[in-house]
């Protein structure tokens, strides 16, 4: 009962969210220039991830911070406006102003998601509900959540 009291909460706290997302996220795409001059992507439109080893020290943090910004706060509380307010915080410490346009940013997301110990059900709701309707998103976050899994289950058979 309680992860459907989480979820319906969640829901509404990102329909409400969600028209300054996409609004903000609208003109941040419309400025290619901005997401191509970035120090922490070379392109926001690569499909392509990029491996672990060609990431810069910078972009190592950035995502890391993220990753385990997001486990730390799913742990402790399911406030999404919160989540949102403290995770631009954290994007900002890293230079960061446009972190909805950044899929390294969903992909920390998602790898926060999966350290954060859910079950499969609830990371993929929270995944849902993040993304807003926004499928690059979803598919930032799945990306994260799967590499983390792999990478947990290296470090439980090492």
């Amino acid at each position: 009962m309680r992860t459907i009291q989480i979820l319906g909460l969640m829901m509404v706290s990102l329909w409400v969210a969600g028209c300054s997302i996409s609004v903000s996220v609208g003109a941040s795409l419309e400025g290619s220039s901005a997401s191509i001059s970035s120090p922490f992507e070379s392109s926001s439109a690569s499909s392509t991830p990029a491996k672990p080893e060609d990431k810069t020290a910078e972009q190592q943090a950035y995502l890391r911070d993220i990753r385990d910004f997001t486990a730390a706060q799913l742990k402790r509380s399911d406030d999404l406006d919160e989540f949102r307010k403290q995770l631009s915080k954290v994007a900002k410490k890293h230079g960061v102003t446009d972190w909805e346009a950044r899929a390294s940013t969903w992909v920390g997301i998602g790898e926060g998601i999966e350290t954060a110990g859910m079950p499969t059900t609830q990371a993929q709701a929270t995944i849902d509900m993040l993304a807003n309707g926004h499928a690059d998103w979803a598919s930032a976050m799945r990306r994260g959540y799967s590499s983390a899994q792999v990478a947990a289950g290296a470090k439980v058979s090492s």
